[in-house]
């Protein structure tokens, strides 16, 4: 759940789309992913290599943003 700080965790993500991005990960030189997440009012970026784990996010508040 959410805590009081309204703070999302990995459990309380919906993962509603995936894309793989042209970009290589600077630690293995694989392609990276793209994956899109909504949660509680807003849509949450996270790049993710699927090789080496390195990943992280970006938040935006409408998709119009991207």
């Amino acid at each position: 759940m959410f805590s009081e700080r309204n703070q999302t965790s990995d459990e309380d993500l919906v993962l509603i789309e995936t894309q793989n991005l042209q970009e290589k990960c600077g630690r293995c030189n694989e392609p990276l992913v793209l994956e899109i997440y909504y949660s509680k009012k807003k849509y949450q970026q996270k790049i993710v290599c699927k090789k080496c784990g390195l990943f992280f996010w970006k938040t935006a508040q409408r998709r119009e943003e991207w």
